[in-house]
């Protein structure tokens, strides 16, 4: 059986993600800095695979500026939560809102201030249903 294309990153992708959002372009040598300063260093020629496979995935671009290339990202922020969302929806909780949430619900220690924005969310989403 053919393996499904993943719309979701790996752990390191992400983190290159993270920095590129969070930076808008780097380099591979910002990128290599960051994960340093966070004693999660990583050699210059895995930076570069990395980038160049995320390139072929469609997540990132690419500019020269001089003799660097400097990164940037293709996928907005909230596009990828939005795919890795719907990826565990159909694929972890057979296609149930319900049953993601209860899991959630169960899996972590929620603070009162969240259960009420989320009340509030449901509420929002609700009327805006209603409306159409």
């Amino acid at each position: 059986m053919a393996r499904k294309k993943s719309r979701s990153f790996t752990e390191v992708e992400l983190k290159f993600m993270q920095i590129l959002w969070d930076r808008g372009e780097a380099s591979p040598d910002d990128i290599g800095s960051v994960l340093s300063k966070e004693d999660r260093s990583i050699s210059a020629g895995s930076i570069r695979n990395v980038l160049a496979i995320m390139i072929r995935k469609g997540y990132i671009s690419r500019r020269k500026e001089g003799k660097a290339y400097l990164y940037s990202p293709v996928i907005e922020k909230n596009e990828a939560r939005e795919n890795l969302i719907g990826d565990m929806l159909s694929d972890m909780f057979e296609g149930s809102a319900a049953l993601m949430v209860a899991s959630l619900f169960e899996a972590k220690n929620i603070p009162d201030k969240d259960f009420e924005a989320i009340s509030r969310l449901i509420e929002k989403h609700k009327r805006g249903k209603e409306e159409k």
